[in-house]
């Protein structure tokens, strides 16, 4: 059996994705700048630790409970960075159903 998707649902389709990235793009820079320019990490140590950790609780786990220079300031923006890697990790589950 062959499927086919139909002109209007591709078009939908390819027109949802390039949202989707920018709103994932956003809430990484927002969980960045929160790192970087609140809690004083270095850019670069963020950048090689966050790469392919995207959708890691237990990467932000590390760096709340690690006893890091930083620890405390994270601890304090918990909820929003819990809240930040959710929508990154799970945008890309929800791009269809718009």
């Amino acid at each position: 059996m062959e499927f086919k998707w139909t002109p209007q649902y591709l078009k939908k389709l390819t027109a949802i994705i390039p949202n989707g990235i920018a709103i994932v793009r956003e809430q990484e820079k927002q969980i960045l700048d929160i790192f970087v320019k609140e809690a004083n990490m270095s850019r670069k140590d963020f950048i090689a630790s966050f790469t392919e950790n995207e959708s890691s609780s237990e990467w932000l786990d590390q760096y709340l409970n690690g006893g890091h220079s930083y620890s405390e300031v994270l601890k304090a923006r918990e909820k929003e960075l819990r809240k930040r890697k959710n929508i990154s990790r799970n945008r890309g589950r929800v791009w269809l159903d718009h």
